[in-house]
């Protein structure tokens, strides 16, 4: 099932899945990973629901945590604490924060446990009473939930997706660091995180090049934390790029950097998120199999409205995304 999933053959690869839950139901890999199979092909009430054996698990991320608070299942929550916590990777927190203005419109006093370098960031999410950080004292709860056991609770369909006002949720100030142009401008971010199952999603450095070369009619600015050696040499020599990595220290740093593009082009990492949640204009440049968050064969997300995904159209192929990236790119000049 996982391979047929790494083929994007995820109808075949729910079969499988399913195949597996039947042979072994007492294996919680079966319905997780018909979870994951079940979301990209937009079957959210189910995959949401067979999502929650992530808990079951051998897997370190989903070690079980604040057990002695009660985990929230639709209880009425005026006048309650509720402990909203992160889970997984910075991506994840950026895009399952949204649901803790919803918990506080429905009566909750909402703290959040997220990872460092997001808290101030998160403090701009509407009713949020506080924020903490692993390690730190635990504020008194009377209910839990993981910010991706949200969805469940809250129902979410494709088409019901909390966006936030005016299709944002997270909110900065524009950095004053961002020099005036008369180009429009343009945040870059062409790596993520290694991680061992999904190296598929950066771009080779070389294709960096490229792109700014053949779109020198905008003014670049490199958001890319620590870039490496062969692409400070790129960063260095292509005048329409500027080097805002000194600038960035945390997520709300890099936020007020994005406030002040017009755009950001980015791989499948946290930058994406961060500018969906922001409701900045955002092309996302994604692998052949790209992951469940962003469906199958779609150039929009119901998750950030006012961003533009573009996929592979065969695996590995980076340049014919760039040429495409680019094509574009000249079109909005020429509006």
């Amino acid at each position: 099932g996982v391979a047929l999933q790494a083929q994007n053959r995820v109808e075949e690869a729910i079969l499988a899945f399913k195949e597996l839950t039947t042979l072994e139901p007492e294996n919680p890999d079966g319905p997780f990973n018909l979870a994951i199979a079940e979301l990209a092909v937009g079957n959210w009430k189910d995959g949401w629901r067979h999502y929650e054996t992530r808990w079951q698990t051998d897997n370190s991320l989903f070690a079980p945590r604040h057990k002695g608070i009660l985990r929230w299942n639709g209880e009425n929550l005026t006048g309650k604490t509720l402990l909203l916590f992160a889970e997984q990777g910075f991506g994840d927190t950026l895009q399952f924060c949204r649901y803790a203005p919803h918990l506080a419109n429905a009566g909750a006093n909402v703290v959040i446990e997220c990872q460092p370098g997001l808290r101030a960031l998160l403090q701009t999410l509407p009713g949020v009473s506080q924020v903490f950080e692993p390690g730190e004292p635990t504020p008194p709860a009377d209910f839990t939930l993981a910010m991706m056991s949200a969805p469940l609770a809250f129902g979410t369909t494709p088409k019901t997706v909390p966006n936030g006002e005016n299709v944002r949720y997270l909110s900065a100030q524009s950095s004053g660091i961002v020099p005036d142009t008369e180009s429009p401008k343009v945040g870059l971010v062409w790596s993520g995180r290694s991680r061992s199952w999904a190296d598929n999603r950066s771009l080779p450095v070389d294709l960096l090049e490229r792109l700014l070369g053949a779109c020198d009619d905008f003014a670049w600015f490199n958001l890319q934390l620590e870039p490496s050696d062969e692409a400070r040499r790129i960063i260095k020599s292509a005048a329409c790029l500027t080097d805002l990595s000194p600038h960035i220290s945390d997520f709300a740093s890099t936020a007020s950097l994005i406030e002040s593009m017009d755009l950001v082009v980015t791989v499948d990492t946290a930058v994406a998120h961060l500018a969906g949640a922001l409701g900045k204009p955002t092309w996302v440049l994604l692998p052949f199999a790209a992951d469940w968050r962003w469906l199958l064969d779609r150039e929009d997300t119901p998750w950030y409205p006012n961003t533009r995904l573009f996929r592979q159209q065969t695996a590995g192929d980076w340049p014919e995304v760039i040429g495409r990236v680019a094509n574009e790119l000249q079109r909005l000049t020429k509006r």
